[in-house]
């Protein structure tokens, strides 16, 4: 009997110290957000095209990642670049319903382009065209992370690469040379 009783009173601390191998704590997370600074905020300085709104959503995004409790410590990259999106997401609100595009160009130097041709898109097809080109989500995925149809995320698709050809006046510039650029 004394056996069993042994049992059940170290299972708990089994089950914690369990726990704590499986999941991500906030102080890991934290370090995640240390270690991938530049390039959350390049993706959150792109997704907004305005500093003060990326650093929101660099924060919302490290806030929500505190909170979580049960992300496997496998996901935890993963689970905290997309919190910073679905920051971006809450803070912006992009729809397809209305044209809105951003006032201030982040790129203050001629070094970058087709940071400033993506910066110049509707704040929605400049989502949708980070999300499926440079994040490489589905169109599903995209869909349901803005919320909405996978033919409004199809459309704008079409609508930023006919805007950034048209704007550029020629080919368009492959995605890897501007994820080089974004994080550099």
């Amino acid at each position: 009997m004394n056996t069993v009783n042994a049992i059940a009173v170290s299972s708990p601390a089994i089950l914690a110290k369990n726990r704590a191998a499986l999941y991500t704590t906030a102080d890991e997370f934290c370090a995640i957000f240390n270690r991938e600074m530049q390039s959350f905020f390049s993706l959150a300085l792109v997704l907004t095209g305005d500093e003060a709104k990326a650093q929101k959503s660099f924060l919302g995004g490290l806030a929500k990642c505190r909170k979580a409790t049960t992300v496997f410590k496998d996901w935890a990259r993963s689970y905290a670049r997309l919190a910073v999106i679905e920051s971006a997401v809450d803070l912006l609100a992009p729809t397809t319903g209305k044209k809105v595009f951003s006032t201030a160009s982040v790129s203050k130097d001629a070094s970058c382009p087709e940071l400033d041709l993506v910066l110049r898109l509707d704040v929605f097809e400049r989502f949708v065209f980070v999300l499926t080109v440079l994040e490489r989500f589905t169109v599903q995925d995209c869909a349901i992370v803005l919320k909405c149809r996978q033919q409004d995320v199809e459309q704008a698709r079409v609508r930023a690469f006919d805007s950034i050809a048209a704007n550029e006046g020629q080919e368009f510039t492959p995605a890897q040379t501007m994820e080089h650029r974004l994080a550099s």
